[in-house]
């Protein structure tokens, strides 16, 4: 212990520091400062342990230390922040869900921990200058599974991911393009074009910009074999004669602006491919909070916006960029309900005998009642069963959906909260049972 003449101004203001500190723990029942105090009294030791799990568990030790930062910087207790690092080392990425090629919510693929939510939020737009898109290191950074080294932006066991990312508020902004400037040729577009058609191209594009569906109008009155030249000369020089060009010539000859910009991007896909080695593409939507793998192009292509192509472009030095597809995830359709038909023969209806053709209607039965939140096994079942005596009376299917509202209509008001397994098909009941089963159940309601 000091003596009273060597005690300096500093330590007294030590001293006076701890005082206050002590007396704030003492008087307070504010959680949020108490865990304020924690943090910063143990952050010495919480930025050494997560440190060396980067370092150890991906290959992002360049930017460690930034990295630690945003970790140590998202709200959140000290406790949460330890539990974080404790299960740092095994990840928090459910890796198979990410790549079963099915849209995935941000939340569906991320632990329900609250607190690793909000760092993968905090991570999810970093990109260190351009060393990474959006959603790469923060992919990398969950899960010692994901890596960001090599080919492709992120490398999962054997397969090289390309990640497109749409980092904007708005669901149909951004979006990144299939490849980088020059995988496509695009400084002789224009010549090709004049040399084909004969045309003026201030006269006939006065904003500078030629898109797909531009040129389609442009060629539209020319002979068809004029544009399967045009087509075949044009395409052959964007795409470097390195991949097939011949559905994408033939969409452009027949005028069909949908199925050249289909065929456009499984081409442009195709190249990128070849050249780049991946292995499927991930699109990410920042604004929906979801991502979804591909592996086939033409899926892909089901769900994205336009692919935002200027084969022409009025900004020059932005050109090599613009003529390569865009590609943004676009909110999840869900595809049409069609109620199942009983099978037919010569003779009228068959009888509802097994088991497959029962689970049918059963999960056309859950489906549609997901839409007025009915997941109760017994109700699905119910319904299910309705439909078949319905249908075996040759009910139409318009009127067959009016009465099922009728028989929901009461208990739509009490709706199960929690998820349910998939119904299994039971066997069906008599009618008379079915119907005193069914009173019962509303009773209990």
């Amino acid at each position: 212990m000091k003596s009273n003449e060597f005690i300096t101004e500093d330590d007294n203001n030590i001293s006076q520091l701890k005082t206050d500190i002590i007396r704030q723990v003492k008087k307070t029942s504010d959680e949020e400062l108490l865990d304020r105090i924690y943090t910063v009294l143990n952050k010495s030791d919480l930025v050494a342990r997560i440190s060396g799990t980067l370092e150890r568990d991906t290959d992002t030790a360049g930017y460690v230390e930034e990295l630690t930062k945003i970790i140590i910087d998202t709200p959140g207790t000290f406790q949460e922040k330890y539990e974080f690092i404790n299960g740092f080392p095994t990840g928090y990425v459910d890796i198979k869900l990410m790549l079963s090629g099915d849209r995935v919510k941000f939340e569906e693929l991320l632990s329900k921990n609250t607190f690793v939510r909000k760092v993968f939020d905090q991570l999810k737009r970093v990109t260190f200058g351009t060393a990474k898109g959006p959603g790469e290191f923060a992919l990398a950074v969950m899960s010692p599974g994901i890596r960001i080294t090599g080919k492709g932006d992120l490398n999962i066991g054997n397969d090289i991911i390309e990640v497109k990312a749409s980092a904007g508020k708005d669901v149909s902004s951004g979006g990144g393009r299939l490849g980088t400037p020059g995988l496509l040729h695009s400084d002789d577009v224009e010549s090709i074009i004049v040399k084909n058609l004969k045309v003026q191209m201030s006269k006939v594009m006065p904003d500078g910009n030629l898109s797909l569906k531009g040129l389609i109008a442009l060629a539209s009155n020319t002979k068809p074999g004029i544009r399967t030249k045009l087509g075949n000369e044009l395409f052959s020089y964007i795409f470097k004669s390195q991949v097939p060009v011949t559905k994408l010539v033939s969409a452009f000859s027949s005028g069909d602006v949908d199925q050249t910009k289909q065929e456009y991007i499984k081409t442009n896909y195709a190249l990128y491919q070849q050249d780049s080695g991946f292995s499927g593409i991930m699109l990410m939507n920042f604004a929906l909070g979801e991502l979804q793998y591909y592996r086939d192009s033409a899926e892909m292509i089901k769900h994205i916006y336009d692919p935002g192509v200027y084969i022409i472009s009025k900004d020059k030095a932005a050109q090599a960029r613009q003529i390569i597809s865009q590609v943004t995830l676009r909110p999840f359709k869900e595809p049409p309900l069609v109620m199942p038909e009983l099978p037919t023969t010569g003779k009228g209806r068959k009888k509802v005998k097994t088991n497959d053709l029962t689970q049918l209607f059963v999960n056309y039965a859950t489906t549609w009642g997901r839409k007025y939140g009915i997941t109760d096994p017994s109700t699905i079942q119910f319904i299910a069963q309705t439909i078949i005596d319905l249908k075996q009376k040759d009910v139409k299917n318009s009127s067959i959906e009016t009465k099922l509202k009728k028989i929901i209509a009461p208990m739509v008001d009490q709706i199960p909260t929690q998820t349910q397994p998939p119904v299994q098909a039971q066997p069906i009941a008599p009618l008379r049972e079915r119907r005193a089963n069914f009173e019962s159940f509303r009773q209990r309601r």
